[in-house]
């Protein structure tokens, strides 16, 4: 019996396949050309199951192949297990061409989700994962994160930013309330208002980037985790 050169007790997968094509269309002529090899090769993968096995498979017929009981009982269990790599390997091919990108909820609801479908046209194959989280401190200790948008400058170290966008912020406060501030220009107003603009940047990590040490400078930015 040969199977000194089968891994783990398993017969070769290339033979399996032979073996579930020759079942399906009843002849190695037709496995043979359904899996682009001569006849004679699908012949010899075929035995080479039935010597793993130590029973034949088929019955050659003249008018072609049927199945042996132990055939029968072996046609579907290699099937199914042949539908499972399948299914799995669609699974790790899909999970190659996601991004996960981790943003903050307002960012994500009125600037992101919006743009969605025009990222979506633009580039259909890609599965586009979106979960919503504030942060200041971008964090891509987690594999499962690629992309994440964060208020600051962009000063974590081993972090390429790229400015996406500057906010706005507009506090206001009461003339009551702008009295009692130190500030003699928000003093001078009722119904008083500062204006502050910060950036958001885009940025490529390569490691688990850091909070900066400088506590005043503005804040904002989407990361990108490095290859």
């Amino acid at each position: 019996m040969a199977t000194s050169s089968m891994p783990s007790g398993l017969p070769p997968l290339y033979a399996l396949q032979a073996f579930v094509v020759a079942a399906r269309v009843g002849s190695f002529t037709g496995a043979a050309e359904q899996l682009h090899l001569t006849q004679s090769a699908v012949s010899r993968q075929v035995q080479l199951l039935e010597d793993y096995f130590g029973c034949p498979l088929f019955v050659r017929q003249a008018r072609g192949l049927s199945l042996t009981r132990e055939g029968k009982d072996l046609l579907p269990e290699v099937v199914e297990a042949m539908a499972s790599l399948v299914r799995a390997s669609a699974r790790i091919k899909r999970s190659m061409d996601a991004l996960s990108v981790q943003l903050p909820p307002t960012f994500s609801l009125r600037w992101f989700l919006p743009r969605l479908p025009k990222l979506k046209a633009a580039l259909p194959a890609l599965d586009v994962r979106v979960a919503t989280h504030w942060t200041d401190a971008p964090d891509f200790s987690r594999a499962d994160v690629d992309v994440i948008v964060a208020h600051g400058d962009g000063s974590w170290t081993n972090v390429h930013a790229v400015p996406v966008m500057r906010e706005m912020l507009l506090p206001y406060c009461s003339a009551a309330v702008a009295a009692t501030l130190g500030d003699p220009a928000l003093r001078t107003t009722s119904n008083s208002s500062h204006r502050s603009s910060r950036p958001w940047p885009v940025a490529t990590a390569t490691t688990s980037p850091t909070r900066p040490s400088a506590p005043n400078k503005p804040k904002s930015s989407p990361f990108r985790r490095g290859c």
